[in-house]
């Protein structure tokens, strides 16, 4: 199984398209001139989307109006005393929607934060968890899927006081959350066919579970 540094998921569709994946990872659903070419989409699981901090930063959790604060740059330090590094994604980003829809407050704080200067924007996942492990006291978002299966050096941040997680999610406790999709031509290859098949079989679905992820059953 041979995986390409990440592109994005506009970036893993136009490869399936041309032929050069054979698999695509999204978190988004396929837009209207996608669909138009055929693709099959496959949805496989759910997992957190949370506020990730350097794994030594010592806060562990945060509340829905000091998100607002920091978003909008009215509050830029952390308890212990260091400065607040925000790190944003792209407007277009699947983070950026989530976090519209499922908290309130945030669109407006958002709006306002693409408007300050000097914010770093990561393009990527993985852009965004480098610049939250290198940069002393960053928070941003990220995935609890990408954190466990990456071993990044990051740590999630419980959220009004309940900590992201598979069981949480599942349960409607933890209200973010990414939906992953995979992008396939419209007759996959058999390798591709049996690679999905392990994956939708228990011993997958457990290793999944393993890495932050909800499964969603096939059908």
């Amino acid at each position: 199984l041979e995986i390409l540094p990440n592109m994005g998921s506009g970036g893993a569709v136009k490869g399936v398209l041309a032929g050069k994946l054979d698999i695509g990872l999204v978190a988004r659903d396929l837009k209207d001139e996608e669909k138009r070419f055929g693709l099959r989409k496959l949805y496989y699981a759910r997992t957190p989307l949370v506020f990730a901090v350097a794994s030594h930063n010592p806060q562990t959790g945060i509340d829905r109006a000091r998100l607002v604060q920091i978003y909008t740059g009215r509050n830029m330090r952390w308890e212990h005393g260091a400065p607040i590094r925000l790190v944003l994604r792209p407007e277009s980003d699947s983070d950026t929607a989530v976090l519209k829809l499922g908290l309130p407050g945030m669109a407006a704080a958002l709006a306002e934060a693409y408007k300050r200067r000097g914010l770093p924007i990561a393009v990527t996942d993985q852009d965004a968890a480098d610049a939250m492990e290198a940069m002393p006291a960053a928070i941003g978002t990220s995935t609890l899927a990408l954190m466990l299966a990456e071993k990044r050096k990051l740590k999630a941040l419980a959220l009004d006081g309940i900590v992201p997680s598979s069981a949480t999610l599942a349960s409607g406790a933890y209200p973010l959350a990414k939906n992953l999709y995979f992008i396939l031509p419209a007759t996959p290859r058999p390798l591709v066919q049996r690679f999905i098949a392990f994956m939708q079989s228990r011993q997958g679905a457990a290793i999944l579970e393993q890495t932050g992820h909800v499964v969603i059953k096939p059908g």
